[in-house]
């Protein structure tokens, strides 16, 4: 893998990335093609000089899912996306591309971490349920001040026990939180974990936690594992389900099911099995459900180009990089 400085194409709409990467390495030529659309548009000439060019590229998934298999000189792509799943549905895991595909695995994990804990606090005290009161210019103060707990009383499921998911636990365990973790094997290393689970002791954490983050990636394995009903298993403390992860984890009518069942005090919802939500969804006027559209990890610039920059240093020392996407697992 190791090769010389080479030229560096960057194609995507993270404002000012090639101007970062530029700055982070600057003893590399930094090519940047121009976004036209939020439809990940190039220019013929760009897309000329990428398919015939390029040996590394930066660039957004949908750029990469194209340059794949046309591209003639391309040997590392980097997508600035967490996910690949779309790119997953196009390669046959038998006869992977040659190109080596990372994924940007850091960047995210912080601004992450502190939705969740921020939709904690403001589940813990009832913000949301205040700001209804302020527009409808009522005062309430009763309701606000019974059964408050104090974060160190909380314990917070975490599925997904990876580099995200270790962020997030990270951010809440500074605050006095328990943290449980599911991982797909136990780890000696529990970082900020309390305890690590595995996949069949999943119903260990449902039922004894008192909020569920899903962080896990969108799998075969994943996909509907809280359907049907296992989310009965919370049934014991009524936890709020907090969702950044993928929304295949769980369909719509089983959680609604769980909401209306209270297995499940309610939900905070990033992801969704389709995006957009659907105007008819029930979800949308659910009271005990809150709606954000996919934002929660939104990329911030300087943490992607330096995630990278530091790939790339890799790539050229002829060390292995970072979140190399693994076809056969699908992630």
């Amino acid at each position: 893998m190791s090769a010389s400085r080479q030229a560096v194409f960057v194609a995507s709409s993270v404002k000012d990335l090639a101007r970062a990467v530029a700055r982070m390495l600057p003893q590399v030529e930094v090519k940047h093609l121009c976004i036209q659309s939020e439809d990940n548009y190039l220019s013929d000439e760009d897309w000329s000089d990428l398919r015939g060019n390029a040996d590394i590229l930066l660039a957004d998934l949908p750029i990469i899912k194209s340059a794949l298999f046309t591209s003639t000189k391309l040997k590392w792509a980097q997508s600035t996306w967490a996910g690949v799943e779309s790119l997953i549905t196009v390669v046959d895991p038998l006869k992977p591309p040659d190109v080596i595909v990372t994924r940007t695995g850091s960047g995210f994990g912080n601004l992450m971490a502190e939705y969740v804990l921020g939709y904690i606090i403001a589940t813990e005290r009832k913000f949301l349920q205040m700001a209804v009161d302020q527009k409808a210019k009522e005062w309430n103060p009763d309701q606000y001040k019974r059964d408050v707990r104090l974060l160190s009383q909380l314990r917070l499921g975490i599925l997904g026990a990876g580099q995200i998911g270790t962020q997030i636990g990270s951010l809440c365990k500074s605050v006095g939180m328990e943290v449980w973790g599911l991982a797909r094997s136990k780890h000696s290393d529990l970082g900020p974990f309390d305890v690590c689970r595995t996949t069949d002791e999943l119903a260990d954490i449902l039922q004894n936690c008192d909020y569920i983050c899903n962080v896990l990636p969108s799998t075969e394995e994943t996909k509907g594992l809280l359907s049907g009903d296992m989310l009965s298993h919370c049934q014991v403390k009524k936890p709020t389900f907090i969702n950044v992860g993928r929304g295949n984890i769980v369909d719509d009518e089983s959680l609604i099911k769980a909401i209306e069942n209270q297995w499940i005090a309610g939900a905070v919802l990033d992801v969704f099995d389709s995006e957009p939500l659907p105007r008819d969804s029930r979800l949308w006027s659910n009271p005990n459900v809150v709606i954000t559209p996919h934002m929660s990890g939104p990329c911030n610039t300087e943490p992607v180009a330096k995630a990278f920059t530091c790939n790339y240093q890799k790539y050229i020392a002829g060390h292995t990089l970072d979140y190399i996407v693994k076809w056969k697992n699908g992630y």
